[in-house]
């Protein structure tokens, strides 16, 4: 019997075989990639839907402050996984991602489960890009409307799965400068909400509400009581939910 903990002799042997083939690697891929290309997809990854979708529902859960916590310590763990996971493909360039190296440094049997859930990721991109535009559609069409851009937008989105490489690089570049300017243009125009008079609750809208020409008046509560809870519980499940979206 075999003791307790001990791998066979067989699960062993493939993962002696697999850490030779990151340093001495029998194919290398081409890159297709410049350093334009590279930093562009990246910050194209950083800024996705949950920016544009999510964030209302956070800042509604948590408040100003909770929300500022709740990404701060999910950017923490996403911060140090990233640092790591660097490290080791510098050492390695050839570990075939976060798959290969779970493969080799942890069990090959983490690095069997990790391929099936990143293909399963890969595989449901498409319709959740479908759905993440419906629900942004749908503030100013019916749902029942958008039904008819479903094919629509199923086919501009699998445009860029048939592209090269190259190609593929290049349009992520484009859609990344999209993005950031996007970014930027919500956050010039959530300023200049914020100073405009007219855009301030008034006593219409809101009984007891003054005009004031200070901007920050009303940011009196930087907490949210989740779900009607009170107290310190409600601001840390608000906290806490915001924490759970970012994942």
């Amino acid at each position: 019997m075999m003791p307790f903990g001990r791998r066979p002799a067989s699960d062993q042997r493939a993962q002696r075989e697999a850490k030779e083939k990151l340093v001495y690697p029998n194919d290398v891929f081409v890159p297709h990639f410049g350093r334009r290309q590279t930093s562009m997809i990246a910050l194209s990854g950083a800024i996705g839907t949950g920016l544009f979708l999510g964030s209302g529902t956070a800042l509604y859960n948590a408040g100003p402050l909770g929300i500022v916590l709740g990404y701060s310590a999910w950017s923490a763990v996403v911060y140090a996984y990233v640092v790591s996971a660097v490290e080791m493909v510098t050492v390695f360039p050839y570990c075939h991602g976060t798959v290969g190296l779970a493969n080799v440094f942890v069990d090959p049997a983490l690095g069997f489960a990790m391929g099936w859930n990143a293909w399963y990721h890969w595989g449901i991109v498409i319709p959740s890009q479908i759905a993440s535009a419906t629900a942004l559609l749908k503030y100013w069409e019916p749902a029942a409307k958008l039904v008819a851009l479903w094919p629509v937008l199923f086919i501009i989105f699998s445009c860029g799965s048939v592209l090269g490489a190259r190609q593929y690089g290049e349009l992520q570049s484009i859609t990344a400068y999209i993005k950031m300017f996007a970014v930027i243009l919500l956050v010039i125009l959530g300023f200049i909400l914020d100073l405009d008079k007219d855009s301030q609750p008034t006593p219409e809208s809101v009984p007891g509400a003054k005009v004031s020409s200070n901007p920050f008046k009303y940011w009196d509560h930087p907490f949210q009581n989740y779900l009607g809870i009170k107290g310190s519980s409600g601001h840390f499940l608000g906290f806490w939910a915001t924490f759970m979206q970012a994942c």
